[in-house]
């Protein structure tokens, strides 16, 4: 089955697939059916204990509804944005323990989930301010893995490290705004902070 949308606002419009060559139609009872069903998977998901089968898990579903659901859709959208804060924090998946491969994977959660923002939700929200401070962490560990290995220059190692200071200083200016002693707020603040230790670091390369 390929991507699905509605052709109208109503409630009870048909269903077809966005493939131009495709012919697949739906009702939209069919519809609410088959998403009543998924979310039940997603709640399934969202009860396990922060691991790798909870990890494990949502990964498989979203390579079982990549071509179902627009990568926007609210509800693979979700499960991206859980996975970008389940790696480096889930039982298993510690940051410092992530193989550059799931570094990666992270740091693509997470644009993703801004880029879905970007779009439809723009500013600087709440979501956008945690995502930014969840990608800032791949980045640099990234950056120093390869520098650790040799492939790049410590002058280059200094300009990869940008990156995540936009990111801390986004993140930063976004959650300053939250109250200090709720999660959001002291995450702004541990934000500022890694970031001027982050240009310290950057500064003793010098």
């Amino acid at each position: 089955m390929a991507i699905i949308y509605i052709l109208h606002v109503d409630s009870e419009s048909v269903w077809k697939c966005t493939e131009t060559k495709c012919e697949f139609k739906t009702s939209s009872a069919a519809m609410r059916k088959m998403l009543a069903v998924v979310q039940t998977e997603i709640d399934q998901m969202d009860s396990l204990e922060p691991g790798p089968q909870s990890i494990e898990q949502r990964e498989a579903f979203l390579k079982k509804y990549k071509c179902v659901f627009h990568p926007r859709h609210a509800l693979p959208l979700s499960v991206k944005h859980s996975l970008a804060q389940l790696y480096g924090r889930a039982a298993g998946y510690a940051l410092d323990e992530l193989p550059d491969l799931l570094l990666e994977r992270k740091a693509e959660l997470c644009r993703a989930v801004l880029a879905a923002l970007d779009a439809i939700m723009p500013g600087q929200t709440r979501m956008r301010g945690m995502m930014l401070y969840e990608l800032h962490a791949p980045l640099m560990f990234l950056a120093r893995s390869e520098f650790g290995a040799g492939l790049i220059t410590q002058e280059q190692l200094k300009d990869r490290l940008q990156d995540p200071i936009k990111c801390l200083a986004e993140a930063a200016l976004i959650l300053k705004r939250e109250d200090p002693q709720c999660p959001e707020g002291i995450i702004g603040q541990i934000a500022q902070q890694s970031m001027e230790q982050l240009k310290e670091s950057i500064e003793s390369l010098s």
